[in-house]
């Protein structure tokens, strides 16, 4: 298992790592959700290496959409020229579709 879940919280079922951010510490993007219910309105959190594991960095998500069902998946994170980084992802819109956004 890549992350382990906490039952009973936003990060008890489901982890697809999206984006590495960094590899020294191993630093990443994961969607989970609190949930079967929840398959398609997952929420990003950040996780760290720590002796070999994974962990969570927070007990809540890093980012959730102000709309809709507050889905914010999929998260990419692309490194540009100018050390900047542009990220991607799927987030819910106030009428409960999901769009592909992005961000510097």
């Amino acid at each position: 298992m890549v992350l382990q879940g906490t039952p009973g919280t936003w990060n008890a079922r489901g982890t697809r790592i999206t984006a590495i951010l960094n590899n020294a510490p191993l630093t990443v993007l994961y969607d989970r959700r609190a949930s079967a219910a929840q398959n398609l309105f997952e929420r990003t959190g950040l996780a760290r290496e720590h002796d070999g594991v994974l962990e969570p960095l927070e007990n809540a998500p890093i980012a959730a959409s102000p709309d809709g069902d507050g889905s914010l998946r999929y998260a990419s994170a692309v490194a540009l020229p100018d050390g900047r980084t542009r990220f991607y992802f799927e987030a819910a819109r106030p009428d409960g579709s999901h769009d592909l956004m992005t961000c510097t």
